[in-house]
């Protein structure tokens, strides 16, 4: 996976985002994941986080992706074939 980002004065606060949630290995890890699968779930992505040891409990996967998200690495959306709430790459 390639990750850029433009840094620009009008976009700072966004980049700072950004970084904040690519400097844990973990959020890392849920990402090469989710580049490799695209439009999982959360069961899905918590079942990935339990077999590798990433996170036990499924509110600590929720948390994670919900940092992603706000960090506009990732993009939570409701996919209405399956009736669910799906999580897709968008970087």
């Amino acid at each position: 996976m390639e990750i850029k980002v433009n840094v620009s004065p009008d976009n700072i606060k966004q980049c700072a985002k950004k970084f904040g949630a690519l400097k844990n290995e973990k959020h890392l890890q849920l990402l090469l994941y989710i580049e490799m699968n695209s439009d999982l779930s959360l069961n899905d992505i918590h079942m990935f986080s339990k077999k590798n040891n990433l996170f036990i409990n499924r509110q600590s996967t929720h948390k994670a992706l919900d940092i992603l998200v706000k960090s506009g690495c990732v993009s939570k959306l409701y996919d209405e074939k399956e009736n669910k709430i799906v999580y897709r790459l968008r970087l």
